[in-house]
């Protein structure tokens, strides 16, 4: 079943150093499953941080997609995929942040599905309840990854964040958080050393953070 088991396709990588511009192909080895809706950032050493996945895709009624707990090392030098520890979470569309000591803060997604997953699911009857299983796909639990240990450390408190967690990095070091991708569900900024939070008034999607060294902090426009 080409839904349920996808032909994956060929790695490629844009090389903007040639002209004309070039599309290769790249490897694929070391790299499982399908990667689609996963994280990704760019470390201060030029490697690419991969987070996550699709482990199920769902059929009609049902609506959640499960992510994968993989990650991954992208070395664009070597052309190579090195395969990390698993996070403690599957996640289907994370976001990923890279903080000043180049740990790695990420947040939200819909939790891991086995391939073979069942969850009885009417049109009519899951309009009322969507609310409610949104809320128990949800990864409630942020992750710090450490590159110099290649490690996972899951954070306290826990925190409903949604898909792709609109999160931007502050100059003082703390994570701004505004919103969901195509909602609006308020903004919250966390002090990472101590995994605290607090609400802000709420704020609309989309954000320019501007820095003027003659300033104390920064401004944000939002839209």
């Amino acid at each position: 079943d080409e839904f349920e088991n996808p032909t994956l396709p060929p790695g490629e990588i844009l090389d903007l150093n040639e002209t004309p511009y070039k599309v290769r192909p790249i490897t694929r080895e070391n790299l499982e499953g399908d990667l689609w809706c996963g994280g990704h950032t760019l470390l201060a050493d030029g490697k690419l941080l991969f987070v996550g996945g699709t482990s199920f895709c769902p059929k009609d009624p049902d609506p959640f997609y499960g992510g994968l707990q993989q990650a991954y090392l992208f070395d664009p030098a070597a052309e190579s995929w090195e395969r990390l520890p698993d996070m403690q979470e599957g996640r289907w569309y994370p976001t990923q942040v890279l903080l000043p000591d180049n740990r790695v803060l990420t947040e939200g997604a819909l939790i891991y599905r086995p391939r073979d997953s069942k969850e009885e699911f009417s049109l009519l009857k899951g309009i009322f309840e969507l609310g409610f299983r949104l809320k128990r796909r949800i990864v409630n639990v942020q992750e710090m990854f450490d590159r110099q240990t290649k490690t996972w450390t899951m954070l306290e408190p826990k925190w409903f964040s949604p898909l792709y967690p609109r999160l931007h990095l502050l100059p003082e070091g703390r994570v701004f958080y505004t919103g969901v991708h195509n909602l609006d569900n308020g903004a919250s900024r966390f002090v990472i050393r101590s995994s605290g939070s607090r609400d802000h008034p709420q704020l609309l999607e989309g954000m320019v953070l501007l820095v003027r060294k003659e300033w104390s902090g920064c401004r944000v426009i939002l839209k």
